[in-house]
């Protein structure tokens, strides 16, 4: 997995630690599954209320995708030669400023059906550590309709899309923040990676193609991508039993 580029903006104070986002990934260097996918053309006309209020849209070929943002949140619809391909489906993810749908957008066939899917990544603020986290709108074709996922995850790139030899869908890979807290003797933290695939319309848990997901990689002074050792399997669990995965916007 290429390195990520983007700043670690302030230390974690529960593990005392300095931790840059290229220096800890779920793969090492020499590993490189990074599968390229298509990108979107895209336009944006949105004022600079507060909150925003405006369209940004990402197409390929003639399949359109508006993101309108209105009253403070958006709402998505799929065009297709300019006419509705879907409802217009409210997405439970608050829009405070005109920049927070990043540009960079994938438009790609991700559950292989022949048709247009797109993953846009909105950006959800925060101060110091928490302005890393970010939640992927993920639309995916389903027969003649489409579904919409919200994904939580961390430092979203393009590196995030891999693929492996024993499985030919495309996979993604979501990226959570852990702190044992009070659970151990000695706090640490960990960044936890996973694995998601596409199936039809659905986001499906891929963690099952490598052994080592759901990975945990300690967060140290060092550059960091082995899997953590010191935590059973039962804790891990228990630390995570409130975690949020993809969630469908209905």
């Amino acid at each position: 997995m290429k390195a990520r580029s983007l700043a670690f903006f302030a230390a974690v104070s529960v593990s005392n630690v300095w931790a840059l986002p290229g220096s800890h990934s779920p793969f090492f260097p020499e590993e490189d599954y990074t599968l390229s996918l298509g990108s979107c053309s895209t336009s944006r006309d949105v004022t600079n209320n507060h909150p925003p209020e405006g369209v940004v849209s990402f197409w390929r070929g003639r399949q359109k995708l508006n993101l309108t943002m209105v009253d403070g949140h958006y709402v998505a619809r799929v065009y297709s030669e300019a006419k509705p391909a879907s409802e217009a489906v409210h997405i439970r993810v608050p829009a405070t400023m005109p920049f927070d749908v990043l540009e960079e957008a994938v438009c790609a066939d991700l559950n292989q059906d022949g048709r247009v899917d797109w993953v846009i990544t909105l950006w959800l603020h925060g101060n110091g550590f928490g302005a890393n986290y970010h939640q992927r709108l993920i639309v995916l074709s389903a027969g003649d309709q489409y579904r919409f996922w919200v994904v939580p995850t961390m430092w979203p790139g393009a590196e995030d899309f891999v693929t492996f030899g024993q499985l030919a869908r495309v996979v993604m890979v979501t990226t959570s923040w852990v702190n044992t807290g009070n659970a151990t003797v000695s706090g640490h933290s960990y960044y936890v990676y996973d694995l998601w695939t596409f199936r039809d319309g659905s986001i499906v848990s891929a963690n099952e193609v490598d052994a080592r997901f759901p990975k945990w990689v300690w967060m140290t002074f060092r550059e960091n991508h082995k899997p953590a050792r010191s935590l059973p399997e039962t804790l891990q669990r228990k630390l995570r039993q409130d975690r949020i995965g993809p969630q469908e916007a209905l």
